[in-house]
Parts: C-alpha cells; sequence; structure tokens
C-alpha cells in the first residue's frame, strides 16, 4: 500500500527532485556570479567564445537544478517565485532564447494576481522592477507591440521608457539581411535590406549606453582616414539592449554624420538573417570580413588610442582594403 501511495504521488507531482526551491534559486544565482567572474574573464580564443562557454554553462546549470520539465510556477510561495524570476532574467538575458522570456511572462502574470507585478527587488544592492524589467525584455526581443501595451498599462512606471512606430517593409522580408533605420526625428523605425555578402566589410557593433562605445566611434570619427574608410566600408549597428531611450540621440547623430549612420539589429526569429552569426551583446565589437567569412575581430576598446587606432589598421589590412 505504501509503495502504491508512492506511486501515485510521483505521478501526480512528478519527480521531487526537479521541483525548485529556495535552495536552489540561490545555488543558480551564486553559481552564476562566480561562473560569470571565472569565464568571462578569460582571455577569448575568438570573439565570443567566452559568452558561447559561459551560456553553455548555465543551461547546464538550470536543466541540472529545474529539470528540463515546463514548471508550474503558480504552486509557489512569493519568495520562491521571486527568486525564480531572478533565475529566468539571468536565463533570458544571457542566452536570448524566448522559452525564458516565456517564463518570465507567466510568472509576472501570476504576481499580477498577487498584486506584487509592481513592487521593487533587490540584487546585490542593486534595486529592479518586475514592470521595467519585462518591458525591458519585450524591447530586447524585438516586440514592440507588447512593449507598448504594457506601457500603456503602466504609464507612470514606464512614463521615461520609448517605443518607437514599427514599420516593417513586406517586399523584403524574404533578404538575406535585414536592420532597422531610425526616422530623422527618432519616433520611428524602418526595416531595410542589407548587403554584408559582398566585397570586403566592417561590421561596427556600438552600445550607446557603453562609454567604450562612444570613445571608439568618437575616435573613428576624429580621424579622417578611419572615417573614409568605415564611410565606404562599414556598418554600425547598434547593439541589443533592454531600453530604447537612445533613439532620438541616435537620430540626430545620424543627421549629422550620415557617412556613419547607426542601424538597429532586429532580434526577432523572423528577421534574423545573416546576421545572426555576430555577437550583438554589448560593444564594442568590431568584425572584419571578407569573401563573407570573419577574419579579423577586435573587442572592447582599448583606452590606450594608439593601440586601438593600430588594431583598427590591422583589421582592414587583413580584408585587403588599401591604406
Amino acid at each position: 500500500m505504501r509503495y502504491l501511495m508512492l506511486v501515485v504521488f510521483i505521478l501526480f507531482t512528478g519527480c521531487y527532485h526537479n521541483i525548485p526551491t529556495t535552495s536552489k534559486v540561490e545555488t543558480f544565482l551564486n553559481y552564476h556570479e562566480l561562473e560569470g567572474e571565472r569565464i568571462l574573464s578569460k582571455p577569448d580564443d575568438y570573439l565570443g567564445s567566452n559568452d558561447m562557454e559561459f551560456k553553455t554553462q548555465l543551461e547546464k546549470k538550470y536543466t541540472q537544478l529545474f529539470g528540463d520539465k515546463k514548471i508550474d510556477f503558480s504552486m509557489y510561495d512569493n519568495p520562491t517565485l521571486q527568486g525564480l524570476w531572478k533565475v529566468n532574467n539571468t536565463m533570458a538575458f544571457q542566452c536570448l532564447e524566448k522559452k525564458y522570456l516565456y517564463n518570465l511572462e507567466e510568472i509576472f502574470e501570476i504576481l499580477k494576481k498577487r498584486n506584487i507585478e509592481k513592487e521593487n527587488y533587490i540584487v546585490n544592492k542593486t534595486t529592479y522592477n518586475y514592470v521595467e524589467d519585462i518591458f525591458g525584455f519585450y524591447i530586447l526581443f524585438g516586440d514592440f507591440s507588447k512593449a507598448n501595451s504594457l506601457k500603456n498599462e503602466y504609464q507612470s512606471i514606464l512614463k521615461s521608457e520609448v517605443v518607437p512606430i514599427v514599420y516593417d517593409n513586406a517586399s523584403i522580408m524574404g533578404e538575406d539581411c535585414k536592420l532597422y533605420k531610425i526616422s530623422d526625428d527618432g519616433r520611428s523605425i524602418s526595416l531595410i535590406s542589407v548587403n554584408i555578402k559582398e566585397g570586403p566589410k566592417i561590421i561596427f557593433v556600438s552600445n550607446p549606453g557603453c562609454d567604450f562605445s562612444k570613445q571608439a566611434m568618437k575616435l573613428t570619427s576624429a580621424t579622417p582616414e578611419l572615417r573614409n574608410i568605415f564611410k565606404k566600408y562599414a556598418t554600425i549597428i547598434i547593439s541589443l539592449s533592454t531600453s530604447m531611450s537612445y533613439l532620438n540621440d541616435m537620430a540626430v547623430w545620424n543627421k549629422n554624420n550620415p557617412e556613419l549612420e547607426h542601424f538597429i539589429y532586429p532580434h526577432q526569429d523572423k528577421l534574423q538573417g545573416c546576421l545572426n552569426k555576430f555577437s550583438f551583446l554589448g560593444g564594442p565589437k568590431l568584425y572584419f570580413i571578407k569573401d563573407n567569412k570573419i577574419v579579423y575581430q577586435i573587442r572592447g576598446f582599448d583606452p590606450r588610442e594608439s593601440k586601438y587606432i593600430s588594431d583598427v589598421y590591422n583589421g582592414i589590412k587583413q580584408i585587403g582594403i588599401e591604406i
């Protein structure tokens, strides 16, 4: 009889080992912090290798702790649920996979039913907000419709956030490489087709919120020879972000520097094509492409300006551009 009761218990509740607990949440968050410090501090064998290793290790740890089955988040009390939010928040950002965003959406709806979705929470002495988090992920994953709906629902919390009007051009949906062009007034973005497969190319990934990205672009722009080379061969792409508050500033930059125009990477499954081989998290990153292959890369900005310029010139030579 006891054996039968145990079988029934397992059938109705699943394996107890895979039920998330507060201790598992803490284990995962500690692992994320320590493993991230270990992996991301190593020299990269190639651009993005550390990021890929970190993502792989996080996914393994997540599966080890929480299993690979769908979790019924409604069964957990508020502290555990809030911990699971932190876990899936981390996974969504580090792995850029929608399954973790879907988990966040489920948790958010439960928080909403419990009337605590507007609350703040703290991680490492930094204050975060559930509404701001889910909004940021909608922006990050290019779901502008949901971002706009959320902003309308929580205007007091999201009043400073920007959701652009989006124009998707149906006639270029079949094109392999697409980016969003920022309008002159910074209020809208329009999908355009770009060509990075023919001839030598430079892909410059810039983060508007990063001082190093700003310094790299400023130095590139202020060096006449580099500016001319970038004008002819470079495509400048804004890295993935949880906010688009930079749009107006970028519109001003593009107006004043049309030869160094910044575009937005569309992080949406239906729009990803040839650009998905590049990393668009953080910045600055520079990819030098020849015969449609990455032959040289620069990650970050060396504060020694002469070193940065030397590295850029080296990349230019690697793809056969005459100086």
